[in-house]
């Protein structure tokens, strides 16, 4: 017989914690408005309170709403909606 619940609750430490760990989107180059988003232009470092890889391909494509240096911490208002 188990006890307790089978949904695991995080305290607010470990969400800290675990955003810490995760990786966010980062540019490796600087880039202008209207340049589209691709593969080349990112990398992906800790903490994890940006863009996550795994939301990466479904924004390939998109135009950047203005231009960003390099080293900047990717966000959905960064891009275009196209």
């Amino acid at each position: 017989v188990a006890f307790g619940s089978s949904r695991r609750i995080f305290t607010t430490e470990e969400r800290k914690r675990r955003n810490k760990l995760r990786r966010s989107t980062f540019l490796k180059n600087s880039v202008n408005k209207g340049q589209k988003l691709t593969l080349d232009l990112v990398e992906f470092k800790r903490p994890g309170d940006g863009i996550q890889p795994n939301h990466l391909e479904s924004l390939l494509g998109k135009n950047f709403a203005k231009g960003l240096h390099a080293g900047k911490k990717l966000k959905f208002t960064d891009l275009e909606e196209n």
